[in-house]
């Protein structure tokens, strides 16, 4: 293995800025276009599979009101 300052410019090579230095990512983490609107982040989806009592309790026979 090479030492880390040949691993860090092999992996920064293709990726360098107009004046040679190598771009910093971790502060900005989203990927998109320079006059692209910020958004939001999606909201992480309730997987059904994590509560598979509360759709089946027999206090409540009906299904879920999210599906």
């Amino acid at each position: 293995m090479g030492s880390f300052r040949e691993e860090i410019l092999k992996l920064t090579e293709g990726h360098r800025t107009h004046t040679g230095e190598a771009q910093v990512t971790t502060t900005e983490p989203d990927i998109r276009h320079a006059d692209e609107p910020e958004r939001p982040r999606p909201k992480p989806r309730k997987r059904a599979t994590l509560t598979p009592k509360a759709k089946l309790s027999p206090e409540t026979k009906d299904p879920s009101p999210e599906h």
